[in-house]
Formats: structure tokens, C-alpha cells, sequence
């Protein structure tokens, strides 16, 4: 054996006996970091809900029953994050429902003329119902938008499954001031003020 070999063979075992004393054992590796998940809780809401400056969610009305079917389902007001009881806040009162996303292209040129029919004399109350997406999404497309509606965030899919929406967005639905509630059907994407309030006559059908 040469000088050289004899040299080498020490330093290649003091390397093995190194890395078997270095290699983890079972139960011993450490436990993988896991990163900070991004939840809506997270974010701060309250800069765009400043800019948007949408009106209060609809307040129960005393003594008024809820709206049966829609009793119990629960959603966040996008104006100041407020969990409310959709049914309880519609019972007794006439009320458009309009569902949306903020991906779905039709119900970006359908809010702002929900929006505007709110104003006429005689309207129903609107609400802006968000049925994807994040609250955050919500605010700062109905802000860029100008859109002044009640507005409320369905993340728990509760009104979806309560109402059995149709796979189409936008989607309405006329709420009776005796809880009955109506689908705007077949659906229809709203482009003028006047529209809006033929319809809602059509499904109140005199009871306002």
C-alpha cells in the first residue's frame, strides 16, 4: 500500500463515522416549518371599507317573522363586518336579492344599474350579495365600480345552498313581504333602472 492510500483511508472513515453520528434518527427530524396561512381574518378591511363607504346591512324589523327560507343563514356585512341573519333582516319587508362575483363579467355592468334603481321613489331595498371570492375583492370592485348598495358576503355558502342557485351568475331574487321567496326566472342581466322596477313589480305582483 502506498503512502498516499494510507493517508486517505483515515480521512475517508472519519467522514463515514461523521455522518452516521450527524444522520437523524427516527423521531428525530425536526418538524417542517410551515408558513403563515393568508386568511380573510388577516387582512385589514377597514382602509377599503372607508373608500367604499357602503350603506348599513338591512336591520331586522320588530315583531316581523324571518324569511322562512332563508331563516338562520348566516352572512358578513361588507359595510362593517357585521355576521347578520339574512332572514331575520329581510322578514316582513319587500327586497331584492342580487347574487354575484366578482369574476362574473355581466354582474359588473348589471350592479351600478341595481345601484341606480335604489334611488328611484318607490324602490325595494337591494342587496349585493357576494357568493365567491374574498370580502376584500368584494369592497374594492363595488367601490371602484361606484356602486352604493347594501352589500353582504356569503363565505360560508349558505344562501347558495338555501336558495339552490342555478350554476349562472348574476342571479335575483324578489323577496315578498310575506317571506315567499321568488327567482327572477328566467335570469336576466339588468342594464336599465326601469327594468329593475318592472320586474320587481311583476314578482311582487301588487304586495309591496
Amino acid at each position: 500500500m502506498n503512502r498516499s492510500l494510507r493517508w486517505a483511508l483515515p480521512i475517508v472513515l472519519l467522514a463515514l463515522v461523521a455522518a452516521i453520528a450527524l444522520w437523524p434518527r427516527d423521531g428525530e427530524r425536526p418538524a417542517p416549518t410551515a408558513a403563515a396561512p393568508t386568511t380573510t381574518a388577516s387582512v385589514d378591511l377597514a382602509p377599503l371599507r372607508a373608500k367604499a363607504q357602503l350603506p348599513a346591512c338591512p336591520e331586522p324589523i320588530p315583531g316581523s317573522a324571518p324569511v322562512a327560507q332563508l331563516a338562520g343563514v348566516k352572512v358578513d356585512c361588507l359595510a362593517d363586518g357585521r355576521t347578520i341573519d339574512l332572514g331575520a333582516a329581510l322578514g316582513g319587508r319587500a327586497a331584492l336579492i342580487n347574487l354575484w362575483a366578482v369574476w362574473c363579467q355581466p354582474c359588473k355592468t348589471e350592479l351600478p344599474t341595481l345601484a341606480a334603481y335604489s334611488t328611484r321613489p318607490g324602490a325595494i331595498p337591494v342587496v349585493a350579495l357576494q357568493v365567491t371570492g374574498e370580502p376584500a375583492q368584494a369592497i374594492d370592485l363595488l367601490n371602484q365600480l361606484g356602486v352604493k348598495l347594501p352589500a353582504a358576503s356569503d363565505m360560508t355558502g349558505g344562501v347558495s345552498r338555501a336558495l339552490k342557485i342555478p350554476n349562472a351568475l348574476p342571479i335575483s331574487y324578489v323577496v315578498r313581504p310575506d317571506g315567499v321567496v321568488k327567482l327572477v326566472n328566467p335570469p336576466v342581466v339588468f342594464t336599465d333602472p326601469e327594468q329593475v322596477a318592472e320586474t320587481v313589480a311583476k314578482y311582487l305582483d301588487g304586495a309591496a
